[in-house]
C-alpha cells in the first residue's frame, strides 16, 4: 500500500511514522516522510496563527522582518546577541510589555524585533529595564571580582614568605 500523498506516484513507498516495525503500517496512511512533512506544515501554521492573534503580524511581516535581521555576510538571519535565529525553532518575537496602546499584551506598535530564545528569556528576566543591561555589561567588562580574589592572593602571597 502506499502513502495517501503519494498520488499517482507508484515509487513513494509507504514506510511506518509510528510503533516499531518498520513494515507495519502507519494507522494514518503516510509514509514516515510525508507524516513528519505534514506535521512541521501544521506547526508552522500553528504558529503563524498565534504570531497573527498576538501581535497582528502577517506572513509577510514576519518574513520582512527576517529580512531586515538577515546577515549580508553568510545570509542568514541573526538575532541581536550575534546568534543565528530560525534554524531549527521559531524566532521569538520582541516587544514593549509598556505599550501605552496595548498594555503590553501584543499589538504591532510594541514589536521590537525577533530574537532568539535564551534572549526573549533573558529580557523577561531582565525586566526590559535598560540601566539594569548597562550594568551587567558593565560587570561583564570589568569583572570586578577579580581585584578583590587579586588582593586576597597577594596578601596570602605576603602571609607564608614571612
Amino acid at each position: 500500500m502506499s502513502c495517501k500523498a503519494a498520488g499517482d506516484d507508484t515509487t513513494h513507498g509507504k514506510r511506518a511514522a509510528h510503533g516499531d516495525d518498520p513494515l507495519d503500517e502507519c494507522r494514518w496512511g503516510y509514509c514516515h516522510t510525508c507524516h513528519y512533512e505534514r506535521k512541521r506544515r501544521r506547526r508552522r501554521t500553528a504558529r503563524l496563527g498565534a504570531v497573527r492573534r498576538s501581535y497582528g503580524l502577517t506572513e509577510a511581516d514576519l518574513e520582512a522582518l527576517m529580512d531586515a535581521q538577515r546577515s549580508p555576510r553568510d545570509g542568514k538571519v541573526k538575532c541581536r546577541c550575534g546568534r543565528t535565529i530560525g534554524v531549527t525553532r521559531s524566532p521569538n518575537v520582541d516587544h514593549w510589555h509598556g505599550c501605552p496602546y496595548c498594555s503590553g499584551k501584543g499589538c504591532r506598535r510594541c514589536v521590537r524585533g525577533l530574537v532568539c530564545g535564551p534572549c526573549n528569556t533573558f529580557l523577561g528576566y531582565i525586566g526590559d529595564r535598560p540601566e539594569a543591561l548597562i550594568a551587567l555589561a558593565v560587570h561583564v567588562v570589568t569583572m570586578p571580582a577579580q581585584d578583590v580574589l587579586t588582593e586576597l592572593d597577594r596578601q596570602a602571597t605576603l602571609d607564608t614568605s614571612t
